[in-house]
């Protein structure tokens, strides 16, 4: 799916928890959202429906804060290994 659909994703999800989007673009294997606020749940949450939802398009997603230098990435072969990890807890 193209930027235009995940675009539309992101911003729905940032309704959902309250977030302010400025921009989503796709750069090689990565989606970079710029945005107002960061919380690490809701970035988790984020990043784990975007994954589901896109299965081929980036590996990797990119928040960047837009008052500050900060940046936080996540691949999907991390976010898939840490959710593994909690449905193993889970089943326990």
């Amino acid at each position: 799916m193209g930027t235009l659909g995940i675009e539309q994703t992101v911003e729905r999800i940032a309704e959902a928890y309250e977030f302010e989007v400025h921009d989503v673009q796709e750069s090689d294997d990565t989606l970079v959202i710029e945005q107002d606020g960061f919380d690490e749940t809701r970035f988790a949450m984020t990043s784990a429906l975007l994954f589901d939802r896109y299965d081929a398009d980036f590996e990797h997603i990119e928040v960047r804060l837009l008052d500050s230098d900060e940046t936080k990435r996540v691949s999907r072969h991390e976010l898939q290994d840490s959710f593994h990890r909690l449905s193993s807890v889970v089943e326990n």
